[in-house]
């Protein structure tokens, strides 16, 4: 059977729709499977040799040519890298800044039909996903053990918690402009709510910050031409809004705050058994209400839990913290003095909860809300006193980027290079004497600043050329669906590292050349 050139194309087309398809299926689920759509568009792009008009298009694209700029600054970061074995390995995860912006500038446009579609495809797999994490969470997640950010099992927490916003944000335009069916519209609203009920359940913070911006971002959107009156009204409703919110931190801040009365001139010197009381007075961290470093007896601590617990009392909890200091903060909770009469008074299911690394009887008894405010009220005071930042991530991040901060005037033209940028860190860690552990010893989880740090000013200036581009073109600037997308995105760069995964750049590169290049609207070969 003879085939035509047109029933050629149409055939490849619909290979390269499948490859497109592929690509979001496999960003919640599996880095083998996004790997696998990036090869089926590449092998389509082969297989349509109209090489030619392929030129013409890529010549076109502006933008096509800067991504690819943005890999050819990756290549040249290689020349003066040390790290050669970390560098290609970066290299590769960085394959989709060649592959998508070459593809999807050249390749016939896709319609706005098949654009539906892929983003449906990719909402799907993240509602599947989060069914799977919830059945984990429901039937094999331990509360006293386990990190609830671990339910996600595809991806990182942090990934999974930006996609979901970005689903939100997807599903939320399409049940406003849905007008056929009331159906569709309560499906919509239904895979809406629960995306943030299991957003709350991840107690992903750099999502509900990225959720709550994103809804701002729909408010504002959706009445832009409406009239004044329901401007006003919007506006007001959004201004009550962060006043209540600022007002819930603020009693939240008040609450964790309140510590008991202690009249510190008139402290009990010694226990029951005669041991000698340590009192820190210079230390006024507190766990839920009562001071953590009064009332401590060492020796008796030691002995007592021996007889409680096979765990050793100088080793970690089954957390990985440091176990006599979970000990010391769950006995404070109480209102207890740490030493052997406290310890005695705790019954074997509280051992228990300290040997899985509960710092307060209280955990798991609180809405995610207020356990994670008092975490982190507790770790920034921890922090502002002068504690060790080690397990606490608001403090681990503030050393990650003054530690970055430091590399990056060091390396001001040309950065650190491709492959050396962890061994940047750990050189400066070493150099500060930093508190930090060496398993906690990260690089800056700012985009922003990691590309500094690994290109110098020329780089990074180009990076901020390359994120700015796309707003000065015209039909953009009114897409939702790119805008909503890119406002995530640029958020998550300021409190993730999120091009240095595989996950993370092919979410970024992706969706923008999707948006940018693949679903153009520009007068060339366009199959629907």
């Amino acid at each position: 059977m003879i085939v035509s050139k047109e029933q050629y194309n149409r055939f490849i087309f619909f290979i390269y729709i499948f490859g497109l398809a592929v690509i979001p299926i496999g960003m919640p689920t599996s880095n083998v499977i996004m790997s696998v759509g990036a090869f089926i568009i590449l092998g389509a792009w082969l297989l349509e040799t109209d090489w030619k008009n392929k030129w013409i298009c890529l010549k076109s694209n502006p933008f096509s040519w800067l991504v690819l700029g943005l890999f050819l600054i990756h290549l040249l970061g290689l020349i003066y890298s040390d790290n050669l074995k970390y560098a290609l390995n970066d290299i590769r995860i960085k394959l989709p800044l060649f592959i998508f912006p070459i593809v999807m500038a050249s390749m016939p446009a896709v319609s706005d039909y098949y654009k539906k579609i892929i983003l449906l495809l990719f909402i799907s797999t993240v509602l599947m996903s989060t069914f799977i994490s919830f059945n984990f969470y429901l039937f094999h997640y331990n509360a006293a053990i386990d990190d609830v950010r671990n339910i996600s099992k595809f991806v990182s927490h942090i990934r999974f918690g930006l996609m979901l916003v970005i689903a939100i944000l997807f599903l939320v335009y399409m049940m406003v402009k849905n007008t056929n069916s009331k159906f569709l519209t309560l499906v919509y609203l239904a895979i809406i709510l629960w995306f943030i009920y299991f957003l709350y359940i991840l107690q992903s913070l750099t999502g509900w910050i990225c959720l709550v911006a994103g809804l701002l971002f729909v408010a504002f959107w959706f009445v832009r031409s409406k009239s004044s009156t329901t401007k006003w009204i919007v506006y007001l409703s959004l201004s009550a809004s962060i006043i209540y919110l600022g007002y819930a931190l603020n009693i939240a801040k008040k609450k964790y705050s309140k510590v008991e009365t202690l009249d510190l001139t008139n402290l009990q010197k010694k226990t029951k058994f005669g041991e000698l009381y340590e009192h820190r007075l210079n230390n006024r961290l507190a766990e839920n209400g009562h001071f953590i470093y009064v009332y401590i007896a060492p020796k008796e601590l030691e002995s007592t839990w021996g007889e409680r617990s096979k765990r050793n009392y100088l080793g970690e909890d089954k957390k990985g913290q440091s176990l006599h200091s979970t000990l010391v903060r769950y006995l404070s909770s109480k209102g207890l003095k740490k030493d052997r009469e406290g310890v005695l008074s705790l019954s074997d299911a509280e051992i228990a909860d300290i040997e899985n690394g509960k710092t307060s009887f209280y955990q798991g008894t609180k809405n995610a809300f207020d356990e994670k405010f008092d975490m982190l009220f507790f770790e920034l005071n921890s922090f502002l006193d002068g504690g060790n930042p080690t397990g606490h991530s608001v403090a681990q991040r503030v050393e990650y980027v003054k530690t970055g901060l430091d590399i990056a005037k060091n390396n001001f033209l040309f950065g650190v290079g491709t492959g050396d940028v962890q061994d940047a860190f750990d050189k400066a860690y070493e150099r500060s004497e930093s508190e930090l552990d060496f398993a906690s010893r990260h690089r800056a989880h700012n985009q922003f600043l990691t590309f500094f740090i690994t290109f110098g000013i020329f780089g990074f200036l180009y990076f901020i050329a390359l994120l700015i581009f796309p707003f000065t073109i015209n039909h953009l600037r009114n897409d939702f669906y790119f805008l909503s997308f890119y406002l995530i995105i640029l958020l998550s760069f300021l409190n993730e590292d999120t091009l240095e995964t595989q996950a993370g750049i092919t979410l970024f590169t992706f969706f923008t050349c999707f948006f940018v290049l693949a679903n153009r609207r520009q007068n060339q070969p366009k199959i629907s």
